[in-house]
């Protein structure tokens, strides 16, 4: 449907941003360093200044003649709706240009002119842009939903080609442009684009951190008349359209910035209202089409003030004329004339004084601004001096770290044996340790001088006295108020203060970290007079040999052992016994420092001297590398030896995995669920080797391979079916099967990724 001559039949065209479409024909230049306003900080409870955009711009499209449309179908009221928009955004709000197509300047190749070729190459990522549309709109129904578009001046009904589409403008347009904001307002509009777009959140908020959040984040609104097929009333204030009307007066009724966000709150309750009270429905639309920011509309209150003053001055002349007049029907004895004119001189007097009580409200405005700006400038020089104090403690404690640094020496990494790398691991994870207990220290006393400077602003409010002039609940509501205010900050303070020195603890410690590093990936070679070999009896239905290797003494506390039952063929089995009966085998291993408390095993040989060969124990199955965990050199996983000891949900296997992390259990804190494919490779092997059936119990399995306290049940995975299910593995039968993640409860084996 498009717009008729009094009423317009809209279709709600949201998604129609119509952007910019409109020529450059007024330009507002204004030169700034960045559009910005102030905010109150809801951490520190002071006002901060907040950059919004680099420059704003807007395009404003008013249509009453068509071209390709018959009499019947042009407009009396869209270019007035157009301008009145116009003249509302240069009067109260700061735009660097603006770009206006009305009637035959607005055809669809100098739309799409502007908005994808002008202004691209003109505007940034930082800029903003806001687009309004008050002209014809139509849709057309097809087999797969609505399809909305916009009319140019030389657009048609019944040719889609010469329009613009609601495709145009998602696809091409707003990705087009380069803003970092762009808000699309449509006197006309499809409900059918309403679909295209997500829902926003209606409650905004007006402090600092809100501000700074959704300045951040690039978004595309849009706000339309209608919905689909309702009837857009003409006849609303200041002989715009209903929608137009409520929407200047809106925006002329902000004292301060507003959001697109907030402006549709208004705009929509209104509009529906005003319908409402004709026995009319109308209903405006708005939605995203992408993006989480909002629209600021940032105020130019200088632009008010010359506003009020050039009202000022007209009434004052209407003064001077009504007083000439006044003494002219004196003269003439006109008493009916005099009367008159008193009444007037009194209307325009009153007219006057409300004009000054503006100006004085808007120049108390500024003043306040500028008092703002300035107890900003004053709280940040503080923070300035209380900066230079932690700057002094911090440097005392540099030193410190630097003398510890300068003790610790050089390290030639290559020539220290496992003894003397351990030792210098553990001297320096006992620096770190100090040097973090310094830091805490520091903490203690840095808060405790928070509050102590803090706490007499607590006693002068706890001795506070109430006003004559206020009411006891007055006194109360500002007692708790300056008390909140109070609490912010000295919470901000010590936040503040806090992450300062945990970054510049981190920094500190960042080069003994690097050491350990380096002393943890040190490769050692444990030769076999530092270890003894153990023999187990051979099995011949697997033909392997269970072989342990084992540290003969500890190295500062840590004992090495690595077990596995190594594949030998039958008729190698019987000479490598009597090669280990004859003192003819040497055991090696080797690995590296995990940690200050273990020795991680990368490989483990015995070495036959009798025959030169060597027997890997990393060829086994599993390898049990004596820490509690077991090594699966095929998957590369490493297996902790014992599960949980009982049934449990899905979600408390979860939390028995994050406590094994937190308790850094086994020396590791990377723990997890097994996926079904883990899992299963764990007991495909287990049925594949014939445990569980027959003769071979899943006992003689634990017994073998190593596994601690393996049942015969159900195993949970990480593996989701879908979010309400996850899959299990049976130890005893080898199958699969899913269960609902709550109501059920079966055992969890933890496992690591592996080398």
């Amino acid at each position: 449907m498009v717009k008729q001559k009094g009423i317009k039949i809209f279709v709600c065209l949201l998604a129609f941003l119509s952007v910019g479409l409109f020529a450059s024909v007024s330009t507002l230049a204004v030169e700034t360093r960045g559009l910005r306003i102030m905010a109150i900080d809801a951490a520190s409870g002071q006002q901060k200044e907040v950059t919004i955009y680099n420059k704003s711009y807007a395009v404003i499209i008013g249509i009453d003649q068509y071209r390709n449309l018959p009499v019947d179908r042009q407009l009396t009221y869209a270019v007035h709706d157009a301008k009145g928009v116009a003249q509302t955004l240069q009067k109260n709000f700061k735009f660097d240009r603006m770009i206006a197509l009305y009637n035959k300047d607005a055809t669809k190749d100098r739309i799409l002119e502007v908005l994808t070729e002008e202004l691209p190459k003109e505007m940034t990522s930082e800029d903003a842009l806001f687009v309004f549309w008050a002209g014809h709109g139509n849709q057309e129904n097809t087999r797969v939903g609505d399809l909305g578009y916009l009319i140019p001046y030389d657009g048609s009904v019944d040719k889609i080609r010469m329009n613009i589409t609601m495709s145009d403008i998602r696809d091409t347009i707003s990705k087009k442009l380069p803003a970092k904001h762009v808000f699309y307002v449509m006197d006309a509009c499809y409900g059918g684009l309403l679909a295209q777009t997500r829902a926003v959140d209606k409650h905004t908020k007006r402090d600092f951190a809100y501000l700074q959040e959704i300045t951040k984040e690039p978004v595309r609104q849009v706000l339309t008349a209608g919905g689909k097929d309702q009837e857009v009333l003409d006849g609303g204030p200041k002989g715009h359209s209903v929608f137009t009307g409520r929407l200047i007066e809106a925006l002329e009724n902000a004292e301060d910035f507003i959001t697109a966000n907030e402006l549709q709150v208004i705009v929509k309750e209104k509009v529906f209202s005003d319908a409402r009270v004709r026995n009319h429905k109308q209903t405006p639309g708005y939605g995203a089409l992408y993006g989480v920011g909002d629209y600021v509309f940032v105020p130019s209150i200088e632009h008010k003030v010359d506003d009020t003053q050039s009202k000022i001055a007209y009434l004052q002349k209407e003064m001077e004329k009504l007083k000439a007049t006044e003494e002219a029907a004196l003269k003439a004895q006109n008493e009916q004339a005099r009367r008159k004119a008193e009444l007037e001189k009194r209307a325009v007097k009153a007219k006057l004084r409300a004009e000054q009580l503006k100006q004085q409200a808007l120049e108390e405005g500024m003043r306040k601004k500028a008092l703002a700006e300035d107890e900003w400038m004053r709280q940040e020089a503080g923070l300035v001096q209380k900066k230079k104090a932690d700057e002094q403690r911090l440097a005392s404690l540099k030193r410190e770290v630097a003398e510890k640094r300068k003790m610790m020496g050089g390290t030639a990494l290559n020539s220290l044996s496992p003894e003397k790398t351990l030792t210098e691991m553990q001297q320096i994870d006992a620096k770190i340790k100090e040097i973090k207990l310094q830091f805490s220290n520091e903490l203690k006393n840095g808060i405790k001088s928070i509050v102590d400077r803090l706490n007499d602003k607590y006693l002068k409010l706890a001795g506070a006295k109430k006003d004559e002039f206020e009411t006891d609940d007055e006194f109360k509501g500002r007692l708790a108020k300056e008390t909140a205010k109070l609490n912010t900050e000295q919470a901000w303070e010590c936040t503040t203060y806090q992450d300062m020195l945990v970054r510049e603890y981190n920094q500190q410690i960042a080069p003994f970290i690097e050491q350990l590093k380096k002393l943890s990936a040190i490769e050692f070679t444990i030769t076999a007079e530092n270890l003894s070999l153990e023999l187990g009896t051979y099995d011949g239905s697997t033909n392997t040999y269970p072989v342990g290797i084992k540290s003969k003494q500890s190295i500062k506390g840590i004992l090495l052992a690595a077990n596995a039952n190594v594949p030998i063929p039958r008729d190698e089995a019987r000479e490598f016994k009597q090669h280990f009966q004859n003192n003819m085998l040497r055991p090696e291993i080797k690995g590296n420092f995990y940690t200050t408390d273990m020795f991680m095993i990368a490989q483990a040989y015995v070495i036959d001297d009798g025959t030169a060969k060597q027997y890997n124990l990393f060829t086994a199955q599993f390898v049990d590398l004596g820490n509690g965990t077991i090594y699966d050199p095929q998957s590369k996983l490493i297996w902790s030896k014992k599960g949980n000891d009982n049934d449990i949900t899905w979600y408390a296997a979860l939390d028995y995995i994050k406590r094994l992390n937190e308790q850094a259990y086994l020396g590791f804190r990377d723990w997890r669920m097994p996926t079904k494919e883990e899992l299963r490779s764990l007991v495909g092997y287990a049925k594949s080797a014939g445990y569980g059936n027959g003769n071979k119990s899943i006992d003689d399995f634990r017994n073998r391979e190593g596994f601690g306290n393996i049942q015969e049940t159900w195993y949970w995975t990480a593996t989701l079916r879908d979010p309400s299910n996850a899959w299990l593995v049976c130890f005893n039968s080898g199958k699969e099967s899913t269960c609902p993640l709550v109501g059920n409860s079966f055992r969890v084996l933890p496992v690591r990724s592996g080398r």
